[in-house]
């Protein structure tokens, strides 16, 4: 027999084997693939795969949220001290103290004025007070007066001398109405001032306004003659 005669008699060739094979990767005859066959991965609703997407942009936020709150609230308490000892600098203060009022220990109310009970009536009057960190001296006065920047744009100098009594002498050789020194010309209207203040007498104090507002002048002005501190008053004994 030659070798044709026996492929050909033989009852299985090598094709069929193949296309008969349950395991066989190649496709069978009629196109169907012959191995096993792939899982199907169920695929997620659109309800659903919105719903995650969701979820998770929400879980960010609150991430992102509750990390901001924490460091606030570190910083409120006192949290890492990046004062001196980081930087080499002292922490500012939080808040501007205004001047020492007359209630304070160390401004005592005894009817007379002090820088102390002079600054807080003016505050107390709603305006805005700082002195200025200079002295003006004037000639025909015996006492400096302290300058004050009152609500940005006004000057106060007041002179506070030791009681009424010795105001009253100081004034007395000066024109009231100029604050300067009597002239015998009534023509004479020069004035020592870069303009004409507004005069304002209270017990031991003189106080020169210059202002170009007369809402603001009314409301020194008022301040000021209300008096000064006066001692308080011990409180009655109960009934």
């Amino acid at each position: 027999r030659s070798r044709r005669e026996v492929a050909a008699k033989s009852p299985r060739s090598r094709r069929e084997v193949a296309a008969k094979s349950p395991r066989s990767g190649r496709a069978r005859p009629d196109g169907v693939s012959s191995g096993v066959p792939p899982i199907p991965v169920p695929s997620d609703p659109p309800r659903i795969a919105a719903r995650r997407l969701a979820v998770a942009a929400l879980t960010r936020a609150l991430v992102v949220a509750l990390t901001g709150a924490l460091a606030g609230a570190l910083t409120a308490c006192g949290g890492p001290d990046q004062g001196a000892a980081g930087t080499g600098r002292a922490l500012p203060p939080l808040v501007t103290q205004r001047p020492i009022g007359p209630g304070d220990p160390s401004c005592p109310r005894n009817s007379r004025w002090q820088p102390c009970g002079f600054e807080d009536r003016i505050f107390h009057a709603g305006l805005s007070i700082k002195a200025t960190g200079d002295s003006a001296r004037v000639p025909f006065l015996p006492v400096p007066g302290v300058r004050y920047r009152v609500a940005l744009t006004d000057t106060i100098l007041a002179f506070f001398f030791k009681d009424s009594v010795a105001l009253a002498r100081a004034l007395a050789p000066l024109d009231t109405i100029r604050l300067a020194p009597r002239v015998d010309s009534a023509a004479d209207t020069t004035l020592p001032w870069p303009r004409r203040p507004v005069v304002i007498r209270s017990g031991n104090l003189l106080a020169l306004y210059f202002s170009a507002t007369p809402r603001q002048r009314e409301r020194i002005t008022l301040a000021i003659t209300a008096g000064a501190p006066a001692p308080q008053q011990p409180a009655p004994p109960p009934p």
